[in-house]
């Protein structure tokens, strides 16, 4: 997609085309709306993000194991008091 097929462009920084930027987290949507076909891009520079946007698949993940195995070990005190009586 070259710049002069663009109907709008609100990054002056970041283009598709533009190889400076070859880091730059890119995803296409293609829309069909009307009769017509929109192509949308939306552009994310690795340094727009910050650390804790970054971290925060890890931190997800971490915090849904934590409460897996907290859980785990509930409901095993429970079954094992719930056998014994």
């Amino acid at each position: 997609m070259t710049k002069n097929a663009l109907l709008f462009d609100s990054n002056d920084i970041f283009h598709a085309e533009d190889a400076e930027h070859a880091d730059v987290s890119l995803r296409k949507t293609t829309l069909s709306l009307q009769g017509r076909t929109w192509t949308i891009v939306y552009t994310a520079g690795g340094n727009q993000f910050t650390e804790a946007e970054r971290a925060q698949q890890t931190i997800v993940a971490a915090a849904g194991l934590v409460v897996d195995l907290l859980l785990f070990y509930i409901f095993n005190v429970y079954c094992v008091d719930a056998a014994t009586g």
